[in-house]
């Protein structure tokens, strides 16, 4: 029995465009509003942040997003312009307020709605992976999508989503301004290893950025370590097949928890799209599995 590790590149290598700098794209042009705002509103318009947008979110500061929208007040404003900028920033205000309870919420609404809207066209399955994918292995996966049960036919009770699976929200009333998302069902976030927390700040309708202090504390990633243990308990596998998973430090624990687990005779084959990273992976994978046997797999041919 073999144990597959599918990560977003399985998706990516079937034609599937999920990369996060695509959910970008996808938020410009929908709403998902906060208040005054869309979602995308509150994160910067820069490709470096969406490349790796899950291991970003611990360092965006979001009270840089009110600078954009609140300036200095001009003493020379007549009172009409003063009280109405007042009440502008007061409506602001409100919006902010709602974010950190809203924030996360409509962010996995939309990453699950984008996810079953760019996979809802079946492909064709791969040769390289039908060679070695069979119906007794075991299957985890931290993608939304269901590709290894619609495309490869893998039963469900051999794939664990252990991030949970994508599916469509209802659509938001556009006449409704009181945006209420559901609770979050997929599991999305950053690994909070570097946080640096900081003091709160009061918030009022001229400094309204206080509203947002520390809001990427609400989005670390509730790693679900148990039904990861419970899927693998008990069973011994020939190998271990990472594919499309980049190995990085957000989903790190769950490779420390594997590593406790595996029978030192398992092979670690990790599957790689860019051969120049070789070098650099099979360190950081020997690091983690110091005892097993490490192959890299050219993924691109």
């Amino acid at each position: 029995m073999k144990l597959f590790i599918i990560g977003n590149g399985f998706d990516l290598s079937h034609g599937y465009n999920t990369r996060y700098t695509d959910f970008k794209k996808f938020l410009t042009h929908k709403s998902y509003d906060i208040g005054s705002f869309r979602l995308i509103d509150f994160f910067e318009d820069d490709d470096d942040l969406w490349s790796d947008f899950e291991n970003n979110l611990e360092f965006i500061d979001f009270k840089e997003t009110t600078d954009f929208y609140v300036g200095g007040l001009d003493p020379e404003w007549s009172d009409k312009e003063y009280d109405r900028e007042i009440s502008r920033r007061s409506a602001l205000q409100d919006s902010f307020e709602e974010a950190p309870e809203k924030l996360y919420p409509a962010l996995c609404t939309a990453l699950s709605d984008f996810i079953v809207e760019e996979t809802y066209d079946e492909k064709s399955v791969l040769d390289k992976y039908t060679r070695i994918m069979t119906n007794n292995d075991l299957y985890i996966t931290f993608n939304y999508s269901k590709t290894l049960e619609n495309i490869y036919k893998i039963p469900e009770d051999n794939v664990e989503h252990i991030h949970g699976v994508a599916y469509h929200s209802s659509t938001p009333d556009p006449d409704d301004f009181d945006y209420s998302y559901e609770s979050p069902f997929i599991i999305f976030g950053h690994s909070d290893t570097k946080k640096i927390v900081r003091q709160a700040e009061d918030s009022n309708p001229i400094n309204p950025n206080g509203c947002l202090n520390n809001i990427n504390d609400l989005m670390k990633k509730d790693y679900q370590l148990q039904s990861f243990n419970d899927f693998i308990k008990g069973r011994t596998f020939s190998s271990v097949e990472i594919i499309g998973h980049d190995f990085g430090i957000v989903d790190k624990p769950y490779f420390e928890e594997l590593n406790k687990a595996l029978n030192k005779n398992t092979v670690i084959n990790f599957w790689l799209f860019d051969m120049s990273k070789s070098n650099e992976k099979l360190h950081d994978l020997k690091i983690v599995f110091p005892r097993n046997k490490i192959n890299i797999i050219d993924n691109s041919i």
